[in-house]
C-alpha cells in the first residue's frame, strides 16, 4: 500500500498483490472535511486497471455512437469492473460523453445492484 504523501507521477505501488504505476493524481480539498484524492494507475502486469470486462456496455455505447458518426468505430471505449466498482471510460468531448452516458444510464441502477450482490437484482432478469 502507498501513503498519500508518497503519491507522485511514476511511483509504483502494490495493491492486492499486483504492481501499479501512478499515471496521474489530483488532491482536492474544498472547504472543511476530508480531501478527495483521485489516482489514475495502470496495472504493470496486465496493463489495465480493470479486473473483469463489461463489454456489453462498451458495445452499446459504440453502436449508438455509430448512428451519429462513422468515427465511433475508432473509439477506445472501455468498460469493466474492479472489485465492486463499475468503470466506464467515456469519450473526451463533452458532447460524446453525454451521448454515451445517455445510452448506459437506463441499466446503471441494475448494474450497481449486481455489483453489490443485492438479492432483488436477480428478480428483474
Amino acid at each position: 500500500m502507498i501513503d498519500v504523501n508518497e503519491l507522485r507521477k511514476g511511483v509504483t505501488f502494490e495493491l492486492d498483490g499486483n504492481l501499479y504505476k501512478v499515471l496521474d493524481y489530483s488532491h482536492n480539498k474544498t472547504g472543511r472535511g476530508n480531501a478527495n484524492i483521485r489516482v489514475k494507475a495502470r496495472n504493470l502486469q496486465t496493463g489495465s486497471n480493470i479486473e473483469r470486462d463489461a463489454p456489453g456496455l462498451a458495445e452499446a455505447m459504440r453502436a449508438a455512437s455509430l448512428k451519429i458518426t462513422p468515427h465511433a468505430m475508432l473509439s477506445r471505449i472501455v468498460t469493466g469492473i474492479r472489485k465492486k466498482t463499475l468503470i466506464i471510460n467515456l469519450p473526451g468531448s463533452p458532447k460524446g460523453a453525454m451521448e454515451n452516458l445517455q445510452v448506459v444510464i437506463p441499466v446503471l441502477s441494475h448494474a450497481i445492484q449486481l455489483l453489490r450482490e443485492e438479492p432483488q437484482s436477480e428478480s428483474t432478469h
